[in-house]
């Protein structure tokens, strides 16, 4: 799915930063907006290769 919209962040923008390196790590955060809980998560734009392997490999034998 393309996203709706591309956002660049730099060092000028610290507080956004800091928040999305945070939110890398534990790639879901709960964040309280004025009373509100929302579930922010986060994922690759690409998959890596490694990550493509893991996926096609098949699942859990059967036997």
């Amino acid at each position: 799915m393309k996203p709706k919209e591309n956002i660049v962040i730099n060092d000028e923008n610290k507080d956004l930063k800091d928040f999305l390196v945070k939110l890398c790590a534990a790639r879901s955060l709960s964040v309280d907006l004025d009373g509100e809980t929302f579930v922010v998560e986060i994922r690759r734009e690409r998959v890596s290769g490694a990550g493509r392997e893991f996926l096609t490999k098949g699942g859990p034998d059967t036997d």
